[in-house]
């Protein structure tokens, strides 16, 4: 297990990924166990002048289950400085670990658990449909999307693969209504196509916030929360539940929403004055330095816990350096979501990861109103 500090701050010399926990594990290690290496960092941590204001991880579950045991505590409680920017908000989960510290997890897993809900051979249930795989493929050739394509999108075989997932999740996104005349319009056809639309919705307003480099933070927040409640309704609706999508997702897309607003709470009381930039969170910047780890190891890819300890201080300088010169970052192509603007066109074909100084949208807290954007 590796972990890393990431500062929130638009200065590229300062929010790079700085290692700061490396533990080796068997893969036996409950998540109560992990928890607790985790606290011991948190502790060292507040030995200096740092403020943790979330723990992100990605989809694991022993990871998952040791966010849990650290950040679902208590509720917040009403002296908390927080507390009335939250307490406002329906059906907000407000429950906090120690300092008001929240879990989140990182939106680029999300994105590509998402593609790979619409990859398994159940499927998923929206409004009583069953969308299988076969039935994405008739749709998406009915759109006119290249035979090509199609293979490309839907690879069961590339589940990790970031820019995969975008495309396909756009693809759903942009699928247009049927036209009543059109000899395709079968009732099956039509439901299973109204079916798909809903959904498409649903992950553009998870994709967006994090994709689209015109969106204010207000906006942003905005989609995150349409997100959430639609996600809700279609849970209960029919009680399709885990017909929808396996509960882990369900439950780790809703603790990503809710840490962002949990975090930008936190920014209004801390740096009132100041920007938030949501793209901060999550894992991205420990990936990166995954990503320079690998090209330093070379054809030796597997590599033993005395070897990563030597080479992060490698990537760690490594990293620093392209922060000063983003022009140099050649992330890895898996990694890769373009930028687009809010008429979906990209728009910085030539930036692997989008970064602060890429951002267009007013990100300003202070003009930020969190019950408004829920609402």
């Amino acid at each position: 297990m590796v972990g890393a500090i990431g500062i929130m701050s638009e200065d590229h010399r300062l929010y790079g990924a700085l290692p700061a926990l490396i533990s080796g594990q068997c893969g036996r290690e409950s998540g109560i166990e992990h928890a607790a290496v985790i606290q011991t960092a948190m502790d060292g941590i507040t030995k200096s002048n740092l403020r943790t204001i979330s723990i992100a991880s990605d989809g694991e579950s022993r990871r998952g289950e040791a966010l849990i045991h650290l950040t679902f505590k208590k509720e917040l409680e009403k002296s908390s400085p927080i507390y009335p920017a939250l307490s406002t908000l329906p059906l907000m989960n407000l429950e906090v670990g120690d300092d008001d510290i929240t879990a989140d997890k990182d939106y680029k897993h999300i994105f590509k658990r998402c593609r790979n809900l619409l990859l398994r051979d159940r499927g998923t249930r929206v409004h009583g449909v069953d969308i299988l795989p076969s039935m994405l493929q008739s749709q998406l050739r009915q759109s006119e999307v290249s035979t090509t394509q199609i293979n490309n999108i839907l690879k069961p075989d590339d589940k990790q693969d970031v820019k995969l997932a975008y495309d396909l999740l756009s693809q759903i996104w942009a699928l247009p209504s049927l036209n009543p005349a059109d000899a395709s319009a079968r009732p099956g056809f039509t439901e299973t196509r109204e079916a798909l639309q809903t959904l498409g919705k649903v992950f553009m307003n998870i994709l967006l916030p994090y994709v689209c480099v015109e969106l204010s933070l207000s906006e942003q927040l905005t989609l995150l929360s349409t997100a959430a409640h639609m996600l809700l309704a279609m849970a209960h609706e029919d009680k399709a539940g885990t017909k929808l999508m396996p509960s882990q997702l369900y439950i780790d897309i809703m603790i990503m929403i809710k840490n962002a607003y949990f975090c930008v709470a936190k920014a209004k009381v801390d740096d009132p004055i100041g920007k938030f930039f949501l793209i901060l969170l999550g894992t991205d910047r420990l990936e990166d330095i995954f990503g320079i780890l690998r090209t330093m190891v070379g054809n030796d890819s597997t590599l033993d816990l005395l070897q990563l300890i030597l080479r992060l201080g490698g990537t760690t300088e490594v990293s620093a350096i392209l922060a000063n010169h983003p022009e140099w970052d050649r992330a890895p192509r898996r990694l890769k979501l373009p930028a687009v603007s809010k008429d979906g066109m990209a728009t910085h074909k030539d930036v692997d990861h989008i970064k602060p100084s890429a951002w267009k949208g007013n990100v300003y807290v202070s003009e930020v109103n969190l019950q408004t954007c829920w609402i």
